[in-house]
């Protein structure tokens, strides 16, 4: 399959209060466009691997006004799920070339938080954004509530290679990305495990596109945050 490139950022919501402009939401936007552009838009992200789907989390209507200019004025479309005032969610940034035959969120049937996977599909690619379960607590860590939610939209995913639109192509690839909340290494409850190695659980099909660095948020590597999340 041809070389392409993929981002995931999870653009931070922000407190859901008036001090919300402290923490500077459009520069934030305005910097995170600026770093997707300069990182997989030159050199090895141009000509022979462009940057094909950017998929974002806990986007705010507030951040989404941000965000959709920023996005069209370098040359991508931008789509994302239906969010309410005082919500967040998730949505996807693809070149305004690309021919989207559906566009669609589909949410997960045991999530108390809202949580889905929104898609794009192309003739021949499947482009998935996800936002799996958030630990709430030691009462409620999430974990068993994320391996149901990946397990449900990889099994989505792979419906779709039976299906075609219009009688175009079938379906030859389908990428997942986004927060996954993953946490195979820490107990949160006594009488709860920690998640499964994420690969475990999916058919052998499905593979790792990331490499050992290519965490957005890890509190191991990054001085700057505490604890052990990644």
């Amino acid at each position: 399959f041809p070389s392409f490139q993929i981002v995931s950022y999870n653009v931070w919501f922000g407190p859901q209060d008036a001090e919300a402009n402290g923490v500077f939401p459009r520069e934030r936007m305005t910097a995170i466009v600026e770093c997707i552009q300069n990182a997989c838009m030159s050199g090895s992200g141009s000509g022979d691997s462009p940057l094909l789907f950017v998929g974002l989390q806990e986007l705010t209507p507030q951040l989404i006004n941000y965000l959709k200019p920023l996005f069209n004025q370098i040359g991508y479309q931008f789509h994302t799920q239906d969010i309410s005032p005082g919500q967040y969610g998730v949505g996807v940034a693809v070149p305004a070339g690309l021919e989207i035959v559906e566009k669609r969120f589909i949410p997960f049937t045991n999530s108390l938080q809202g949580r889905g996977l929104y898609y794009v599909r192309t003739p021949t690619l499947l482009f998935g954004t996800t936002h799996l379960e958030s630990w709430c607590g030691r009462d409620y860590t999430g974990a068993k509530e994320r391996e149901a939610q990946i397990i449900e939209a990889t099994r989505f995913c792979e419906r779709q290679f039976d299906t075609s639109h219009g009688g175009e192509s079938p379906l030859r690839l389908a990428v997942i990305l986004g927060d996954l909340n993953w946490d195979d290494e820490r107990k949160q409850k006594p009488n709860e495990t920690p998640n499964r190695n994420l690969l475990s659980i999916l058919p052998s099909e499905w593979k790792d596109a990331g490499k050992k660095f290519d965490f957005t948020y890890d509190a191991k590597e990054n001085p700057m945050l505490g604890g052990s999340l990644r």
